[in-house]
């Protein structure tokens, strides 16, 4: 699922002006997502469904 997001994240760059501002904020969130979680102010990220399935996409 975490390749997923990453597939998405570069497809939305592709789209002109409007995807490259998505694409920004969506890895923004990512890098602050790990960030916070190395830093031990985050959650595991992990969710029952990401458990079975092996990501912390959801």
């Amino acid at each position: 699922m975490d390749s997923t997001y990453d597939s998405i994240q570069n497809l939305a760059g592709s789209f002109g002006p409007i995807g490259q501002f998505i694409s920004l904020g969506m890895g923004a969130n990512k890098l602050l997502g790990n960030v916070a979680n190395k830093l031990g102010a985050g959650t595991s990220g992990m969710t029952t469904t990401d458990a079975l399935l092996g990501s912390s996409f959801l």
